[in-house]
């Protein structure tokens, strides 16, 4: 709201500067387009974008007291370092060794001072929540009477000319009347606009035809509208001085405006005899929340007009570009919101920028450093944990850590990709190099003692350890980073091209060991990273186990693997290393240089396979689409295309869809060929790596395809104990539940919360039902409230609840969904339909919108 206000009030004043210092010197109609650009300010609440230079920012700036932190030079503080050393895959036998991952940084025991300080921290919270919202009631009832005042104005106005008008003639497509409840000549009318005026205007040829003339250029300019907003304007800031200024003058320049236009379609010729129909007339005025033009005006502004009639003033090219210059400016600071900055403290990290929450600062202790390799460049640990750990004489021992930021190139980050990686996750790029977010794998929460605080410091412990995330996603939009995620290069392939699948174990060939199990199976997938076709050299790109659990690999060359396998391309094609040409003469020089299998067998261990065995059957890759930036399920219609998405992101989502799909027997194929589906449901992943197509067809109880990085895997489903449904028809009763669900039901309604109520309960239930997809098994039509009635309303109007009963046409009779709870065959004046009693909550949300916030058959409460 102060963004507004502030905005509104800063351009208004500028273009108020602007008419003043221009005034004679640029033609009417630029004069009067100016207060477009304030009309629509004055209406919109919104800002777009951002810029320090936004009155938003200064609005911000205001709220905040000057810092207490006095900024100093840039420090860095060594820390201990904790042991993470990186773990290979548990593969059997002896395995190669790793050079250690970079280590992490543990609790530091002084903290940097950040570098820019933001400002500092804002008056007391509750207090001026307060004052916020005592000052919104006043608004509010001060905009209402306003408009009252305005639209009861109107309609008195409308009520008198009605019963006093004679029709004259028309002008264009406009009727003229003649009417003796108007002081001058004037247009008036939203939807069915009109001239009115005057018996002495009536009485003389000339002064109507200036008078009807001058009102159809009202008309053209849509004056008739701009005074209907002009009004609204008003009523919204009623309180603004300046706005109640620029009204007036906005209505002045509208009439300077409108003379102009005027003389030119009556001709030159008529200049004069205009201006002296302007000089003749009343100077009388209506009131200005008359939605009304007016040709007379007072003595000073009638001055001004036969002034600008004399004088006929143009606009130079040069004054119009330093207006719309000065004007742009106007309009980008009012419009523009407040830099984020605002309500941050920055701390710089050679050329980077880290930020965090200015009201969190005083609970951390931050290292900022340049970056520099690997080494963790912004580290950040809770204040409290670390200090109650050193009053116990636990002194860097890194209790309190909760993230920290790390940096590394291309190198470092394969070596990383090929170890356990517990704790790190990378989340950009800049081309070069590669940012991670590390968070500890253990709890370093430590208390204070004090049991009367403890359930409080721990709550202030879970909300701090979200910080990290909220870091990271700051940090690659502050510094111009791309998002990444390795999802798909884990689950994908490394290297594009032509793949080859070797199965090898060195114990009991062709696949199991010895004791009959198969820890020491697996499937080494080999690819073309060089140069595809005939001639390029084969590698290992990643292991896969008996278990279906997969290892990237990565050469420890010291070097990215892709200058490594440039070089060895380079000595093929130069006679040497030409082993590297045959798959399974690259998978034997893997085996032997790599040392994951000691001395064991290698001849007649290995043998072609068509693809890689998965460990993410379809119930377990469901997490894997989440894990990759959120998930959406559509259902696909055959003949429509996609229906609908929605997000089914959160925990329970993934857990009931891997029940779901865990009710099957899963089976993986080859990719399955299926005759036409009526429908399919897809799951993707946010960022679109992942996807995962359900269908009917395929196998007894239906098939799955699953793709990363471009690559697929097939699955075919057998009945389940429990169900006699394909795997996409169980899954379609989920996609049911997510469409008709309460919590995607908003709408506008302006009549309050018993209002919204009775909207709910009569039309928004009835469209939701209606609305479902062909086949929803909630589907149904011919919606009707039988009865309905508000429970309770919070004091603040915001809220309410309610119940209803009503009766419908169920698309399908057998549907359970339509049969649960509170429903019945109808009777009497409902036969041949069900009868449901549901009861509900509404909230008014700040988007404007009523929300939907629960729904059930009973008991239920006040939001």
């Amino acid at each position: 709201m102060a963004e507004w206000i502030l905005g509104a009030s800063v351009l208004t004043a500028v273009v108020l500067l602007l008419r003043r210092v221009l005034r004679g010197r640029v033609s009417p109609r630029l004069q009067y387009a100016l207060w477009a650009v304030v009309l629509v300010r004055l209406l919109v609440p919104f800002t777009f974008g951002s810029s320090r230079l936004s009155t938003a920012s200064l609005a911000a700036a205001l709220r905040a007291r000057p810092a207490v932190q006095t900024l100093q030079p840039e420090q860095t503080v060594q820390t201990p370092a904790q042991s993470a050393a990186a773990q290979t895959p548990d593969a059997p036998g002896a395995s190669v060794q790793i050079p250690e991952t970079p280590t992490i940084p543990g609790m530091p025991e002084n903290g940097a001072v950040p570098v820019v300080q933001a400002p500092g921290q804002p008056a007391d919270g509750a207090g001026a929540g307060r004052l916020q919202r005592a000052a919104g009631g006043v608004w509010l009832a001060g905009a209402a009477a306003a408009a009252l005042v305005f639209a009861a104005s109107n309609a008195c106005f409308a009520v008198r000319l009605r019963r006093t008008r004679r029709r004259i003639g028309t002008q264009g497509r406009l009727p003229v009347y003649e009417t003796g409840a108007v002081g001058s000549p004037c247009l008036f009318g939203l939807l069915r606009p009109a001239i009115y005026v005057t018996p002495e205007a009536a009485g003389d040829e000339t002064v109507l035809r200036h008078a009807a003339a001058h009102e159809a250029v009202h008309f053209a300019h849509g004056d008739h509208v701009w005074a209907v907003l002009r009004g609204v304007c008003l009523a919204l800031h009623w309180y603004n001085p300046l706005v109640w200024r620029a009204a007036t003058l906005s209505r002045q320049d509208a009439e300077l405006s409108c003379d102009a236009d005027t003389v030119r379609r009556l001709g030159e010729a008529e200049r004069a005899a205009y201006g002296r129909t302007l000089i003749g007339m009343t100077c009388r005025r209506s009131p200005l929340l008359t939605a009304a033009t007016t040709m007379s005006d007072n003595g000073k502004s009638l001055k001004e007009r036969i002034h600008m009639l004399a004088k006929r003033p143009k606009t130079a090219g040069l004054t119009l570009a330093a207006v719309l210059l000065v004007a742009a400016l106007a309009v980008g600071c009012s419009f523009a919101g407040a830099r984020q900055d605002e309500d941050m403290t920055l701390y710089r990290c050679g050329g980077l920028t880290a930020a965090l929450p200015r009201e969190d600062v005083d609970a951390l202790r931050v290292t900022a450093e340049k970056p520099d390799g690997a080494q963790p460049f912004f580290s950040v640990t809770q204040k409290a944990s670390a200090e109650a750990a050193e009053r116990d004489g636990y002194v860097d021992s890194g209790i309190g850590w909760l993230f920290a930021l790390v940096q590394y190139d291309r190198t470092q980050y394969e070596r990383w990709l090929c170890a356990d990686g517990s704790g790190l996750s990378f989340f950009a790029t800049d081309g070069t190099w590669y940012y991670g977010l590390c968070v500890p794998t253990d709890v370093r929460y430590y208390p204070s003692g004090d049991a009367g605080t403890a359930e409080q410091e721990q709550a202030e412990w879970l909300r701090l350890c979200d910080l990290g995330q909220r870091v990271a996603d700051d940090f690659v939009r502050r510094n111009g980073l791309t998002a990444y995620s390795d999802t798909a290069l884990r689950e994908g392939y490394t290297y594009d091209g032509a793949h080859r699948f070797l199965a090898y174990d060195p114990c009991n060939p062709p696949y199991l060991s010895g004791n009959g199990s198969q820890d020491d199976a697996v499937v080494l997938t080999l690819s073309q990273p060089a140069k595809p076709g005939e001639g390029g050299i084969w590698c290992v790109e990643r292991m896969t186990d008996g278990y279906g659990n997969t290892y990237l690999w990565f050469p420890d060359s010291g070097m990215p693997a892709a200058e490594y396998y440039a070089g060895l391309q380079a000595e093929c094609d130069a006679g040497r290393s030409t082993e590297l040409l045959k798959p399974e003469a690259a998978a034997r020089v893997f085996l032997k240089q790599s040392g994951y299998f000691g001395s064991r067998a290698i001849d007649g261990s290995l043998r072609e396979v068509s693809y890689v065995p998965s460990v993410r059957t379809p119930d377990r890759a469901v997490y894997s689409l989440r894990q990759a930036g959120g998930m959406s399920m559509t259902l696909h219609l055959a003949g429509s295309g996609a229906w609908k998405s929605f997000d089914a992101s959160g925990d329970r989502y993934a857990e009931r869809l891997s029940v779901v799909l865990g009710g099957y027997r899963w089976t993986q194929t080859e990719q399955p060929s299926t005759e036409p589906d009526d429908f399919w449901l897809t799951l993707e992943s946010a960022d679109g790596t992942v996807r995962m197509t359900v269908r009917p067809g395929g196998g007894q109880a239906g098939s799955v395809e699953y793709t990363c990085g471009g690559r697929s895997e097939y699955w075919s489903a057998a009945p389940g104990a429990e169900t006699s449904l394909s795997a996409a028809a169980a899954l379609r009763l989920e996609y049911d539940n997510l469409e008709v669900s309460y919590t995607n039901i908003a709408f506008a309604e302006d009549g309050g919360a018993e209002a919204a109520a009775e909207a709910f309960a009569c039309r928004v239930w009835g469209e939701q039902l209606s609305g479902l997809a062909p086949g929803n098994s909630y589907g149904a039509d011919g919606y009707e409230a039988v009865d309905w009635a508000v429970l309770e309303m919070r004091a603040d109007g915001r809220a309410v609840t309610g119940r209803v009963e009503y009766a419908f046409v169920p698309r399908d009779w057998q549907s359970g969904g339509i049969w649960a709870g509170n429903t019945a065959e109808g009777q009497g004046a409902y036969a041949g339909k069900l009868v449901a009693y549901r009861e509900f909550a509404l909230l008014l949300a700040d988007d404007g919108l009523w929300h939907c916030a629960d729904l059930g058959t009973g008991g239920v409460r006040l939001p």
